[in-house]
């Protein structure tokens, strides 16, 4: 005679190991995606950046306009000063788009804190404070508050 019960309890047990063995998978495919997430989140950032410096870079007279203009913004004449704040609205942009990815758990608080040091060393400036004397802030409060403006 077959004994149903020890049959079903071998079954609740398979299936028991089943659910663990499902849950583990998952765990491990949650922690796959939350590694991608980040390591997307950083390549998107160094984009921005990238792109923040391509015109400062790519052309000597807004180099000198850049380099001069975070020194000694009052060397600067009005139409080049004009432009390096541009510059540096342009490369404080990213930092919103920073502040949120931390925000959202896509950066951690190492690289988090590694990004903000690099801002505020530039808002630190004399050019950065000039930039920010003038009103040339774009960014949340929270991104201001984490950069000490």
């Amino acid at each position: 005679m077959i004994n149903w019960d020890a049959i079903g309890a071998i079954g609740e047990v398979v299936g028991a190991g089943a659910v663990v063995i499902t849950l583990v998978y998952l765990a491990l495919q949650v922690r796959e995606n939350s590694r991608q997430l980040r390591l997307t989140s950083t390549l998107s950032i160094n984009s921005l950046m990238n792109e923040g410096f391509d015109p400062i870079y790519n052309n000597e007279e807004n180099m000198r306009i850049w380099t001069t203009g975070l020194e000694d913004p009052d060397a600067l004449q009005a139409s080049d000063l004009e432009i390096f704040w541009l510059f540096f609205t342009r490369l404080m942009n990213p930092y919103e788009t920073i502040v949120t990815h931390h925000r959202l758990g896509a950066i951690d608080d190492e690289q988090f804190d590694r990004y903000t040091d690099f801002f505020a060393d530039l808002i630190n400036t004399p050019g950065g404070q000039s930039w920010s004397r003038h009103g040339q802030i774009p960014l949340a409060r929270g991104s201001r508050k984490n950069l000490g403006i």
